[in-house]
């Protein structure tokens, strides 16, 4: 799994990078987004 995610990392030529770049995106904005909500629920509570 490491050595894929580094090979990926290491070929930016490739079109499927583009996509994983698009995921890691979406994915940074979901864990910002669950960090918010454990935060307001923890400040509010």
């Amino acid at each position: 799994m490491k050595r894929w995610k580094l090979v990926r990392v290491e070929t930016p030529d490739r079109p499927l990078t583009r996509t994983g770049a698009w995921l890691r995106l979406i994915g940074l904005c979901a864990v910002a987004l669950v960090l918010g909500i454990v935060v307001g629920v923890l400040i509010f509570s």
